[in-house]
């Protein structure tokens, strides 16, 4: 038995996208070769044919109803792991360098390790949120130098990074319940973050982890979809932590607001973009839940 199938990982990947289907069977293949178990969460009906077909280890809802959601249909699919891995279907992987990372650094001292080599960056409060649905924070972050960091280092408090690549405890995630499913698309992982900072859990980040983040451009074909879900994560995640639901509003809508205005510097279609603003303001104006892309069309 290799350290790996020790450690009882279990890899969850959630896709929405056919279309990366041959690059998610590459993952599978690489992640199950180092003694990892995987499992896809099919987001799409084209995808749940190819999974199928392939005799990929998937499941479904049938639905697609986010990312926390996908977390815990992968979660609740096997009750024989310690680690779960959430991983993104755009990274690519190191087979070597993740292996031995993984086998050093998952251990019972260790709640949290990331493993996208991304700065670390605050928890978001109402600026940040403000910042990052108007696009002005990814404008300034464009502006900033890459930090140098260490190899290996322990995650302040107040500050997490994305859960595109990252392994959980089961320790950690039942205590926490896993990721709130109030929060869809989004601030998910932050939430997570605070709640584990909260309950003073150590996080460590891995650089060079043998995880390479490719970026999908799934957020920018659907933004007219993802664009009203992620600003709704935001808004619930505001009411969550601050109480305020009319403030939550009115920075959400001012922030998209601002957001028109810089609609022509993002990568997205403009129209398909301005629709997506003008669904989201419709969202949080009126209290209305919105919708990712529908299970059968994707």
């Amino acid at each position: 038995m290799s350290d790996l199938e020790r450690l009882k990982i279990m890899v969850v990947i959630p896709s929405i996208s056919p279309a990366r289907f041959d690059h998610l069977r590459a993952l599978v293949e690489i992640l199950e070769s180092i003694g990892a178990s995987v499992v896809v969460i099919a987001n799409s009906k084209r995808l749940l044919t190819l999974v199928k077909a392939a005799e990929v280890r998937h499941v479904t809802s049938h639905s697609n109803d986010g990312f926390a959601a996908s977390m815990k249909l992968g979660a609740d699919s096997n009750d024989s792991w310690d680690w779960l891995m959430i991983l993104n279907d755009d990274v690519t992987l190191d087979k070597s360098i993740l292996r031995d990372v993984l086998a050093e650094h998952l251990r019972n001292d260790v709640g949290v390790v990331y493993l996208d080599a991304e700065n670390a960056r605050p928890v978001p409060g109402r600026l940040g949120a403000f910042l990052n649905i108007s696009l002005v924070g990814r404008l300034l972050a464009r502006q900033r130098k890459r930090s140098a960091h260490n190899a290996v280092d322990v995650v302040e408090s107040g500050t997490y990074k994305s859960f595109s690549a990252v392994a959980v405890s089961r320790r950690t995630w039942t205590l926490l319940d896993g990721l709130d499913l109030e929060l869809p698309f989004t601030y998910e992982d932050a939430d997570f973050a605070r709640r584990s900072n909260d309950a003073q859990i150590r996080s460590l980040a891995v650089s060079n982890s043998g995880v390479f983040h490719e970026h999908s451009a799934t957020t920018s074909a659907w933004i007219e979809y993802v664009l009203p879900v992620s600003t709704w994560s935001a808004y619930q995640y505001l009411r969550k932590w601050y109480r305020h639901p009319r403030l939550s509003q009115l920075i959400c809508v001012s922030a998209l607001v601002v957001r028109v205005c810089l609609v022509p510097m993002a990568s997205a279609p403009n129209r398909a973009h301005l629709r997506g603003v003008w669904a989201a303001i419709r969202a949080i104006a009126f209290n209305s839940k919105p919708d990712l892309p529908p299970f059968e069309s994707v």
